[in-house]
């Protein structure tokens, strides 16, 4: 179904995000899970998003634009 494989694929969207954000807090993982709980729920809630302009648009392109802003302005103003 359209849930369950978004569901799915929110989690490995997830997963996928841990090594490098790990890294980049100098953080083992039981240590980066405990103080970062809430970022998993709003990566995952970034997932959501992204699933959305991807079905909205048909293409790949909307969430891949959208994703590289998101990047830019993290850098611009931090």
């Amino acid at each position: 179904s359209n849930v369950g494989s978004t569901i799915v694929a929110g989690i490995l969207f997830t997963l996928m995000h841990i090594p490098y954000q790990m890294g980049a807090a100098g953080l083992d993982l039981v240590t980066f899970c405990r103080e970062n709980w809430s970022w998993f729920i709003l990566l995952f809630g970034w997932h959501l998003v992204f699933t959305y302009l991807y079905r909205r648009f048909n293409s790949i392109l909307a969430p891949t634009i959208f994703h590289g802003l998101m990047d830019w302005s993290n850098i611009l103003f931090s």
